[in-house]
């Protein structure tokens, strides 16, 4: 009977654990070559979230970051997403230079780096970065005068292209 009740909290604990990680609002391409496609018929630049699977930081943007409205409806409408899992895809995340998880990368629609952003960011620091990139405020700025100036302020969408 206590085996049967410690197996029954075991897979109750991984089950709470690993709530949240599917199911996400973002609609994401599940492998590089995919987004790649996508995004030479789409048009849109790429943002890929390089991540592994035993990185809690990983789970945690997904559980949290990825699960806000406001950061999902930006990254659908804006840009082809597409997570990248470095342990499936080694080759991948070499040619990125890929060396800590997670890591964001914005790309035009070849694969081309745009820019990057690594470790976790919840939605309040992604959203500005979202803007920044698809406003088209990189190609002129960084994003710290892009911040000070007050420029996310201001934002319209793009629509992705």
């Amino acid at each position: 009977m206590k085996k049967t009740i410690a197996c029954l909290l075991v897979t109750l604990c991984f089950g709470l654990f690993f709530a949240g990680t599917s199911g996400s609002l973002v609609n994401w391409k599940m492998n590089y070559s995919d987004g790649i496609d996508t995004a030479g018929k789409n048009g849109k630049n790429l943002f890929i979230m390089f991540y592994t699977d035993w990185c809690g930081y990983c789970r945690k943007m997904n559980k949290e970051t990825f699960q806000d409205k406001t950061v999902a409806d930006l990254i659908n409408r804006n840009f082809t997403p597409v997570q990248v899992n470095c342990e499936k895809e080694k080759k991948t995340c070499d040619y990125y230079s890929i060396n800590g998880y997670p890591t964001i990368a914005f790309t035009d629609s070849k694969g081309k780096i745009l820019r990057m952003a690594p470790g976790f960011l919840s939605p309040e620091r992604m959203v500005p970065i979202l803007k920044f990139m698809d406003s088209g405020a990189y190609k002129d700025m960084d994003y710290a005068t892009y911040i000070q100036k007050g420029y996310e302020r201001s934002y319209r969408p793009s629509g992705g292209k």
